[in-house]
């Protein structure tokens, strides 16, 4: 059984905006929800990378895609996407990875800057009951996870989350 679990996902809707925000914001709210999220994947099976692109392609939310499959790798991308001012909007973290495991890497970007830390992501998983990685990492944003393999639906509700916060940070 494919299960997802998003932790306080929030779609945002047309009350919401309006409650909100101020009316000169509608023109920036517009512009950012055409933009492209920028999703990174930290994945080491080719075949469950496919399936999330799959997945992510389906859901019809425009993106750009940066894939890692080494633990390694994701601190170093990190920092020079931080240098230039590029960080994603959304990390899909796998936890089984070479050279540095998941739980390595999230350990290691807890000590990172804030804008590092805040990224929201989401656990790629094939087990069950991952449930206490929230807690295990309190300084990073961890807004759920998903079971490999995962679909549209699954993956959905992450995509929107990521982009209601990117837009509502670049709003105000």
């Amino acid at each position: 059984m494919i299960q997802a679990m998003a932790l306080d996902v929030l779609q945002p809707s047309a009350d919401l905006m309006t409650d909100v925000l101020p009316a000169s914001a509608y023109p920036k709210l517009i512009s950012l929800a055409n933009d492209s999220l920028n999703v990174l994947m930290v994945e080491d099976v080719y075949s469950d990378a496919m399936i999330i692109k799959i997945a992510l392609d389906a859901t019809k939310i425009p993106f750009e895609l940066s894939k890692i499959r080494r633990g390694d790798a994701v601190l170093p991308h990190l920092s020079i996407s931080r240098m230039i001012s590029e960080l994603p909007d959304l990390i899909l973290m796998d936890l089984g990875l070479p050279g540095m495991d998941g739980f390595e890497v999230l350990a290691e970007m807890g000590a990172l800057p804030a804008s590092i830390r805040h990224i929201p992501i989401v656990i790629l998983t094939a087990h069950k009951h991952f449930e206490y990685i929230q807690d295990t990492y309190p300084s990073l944003h961890i807004i759920g996870y998903m079971n490999k393999p995962c679909s549209a639906t699954d993956i959905k509700p992450f995509l929107l989350r990521a982009r209601f916060e990117r837009d509502r940070q670049n709003i105000h």
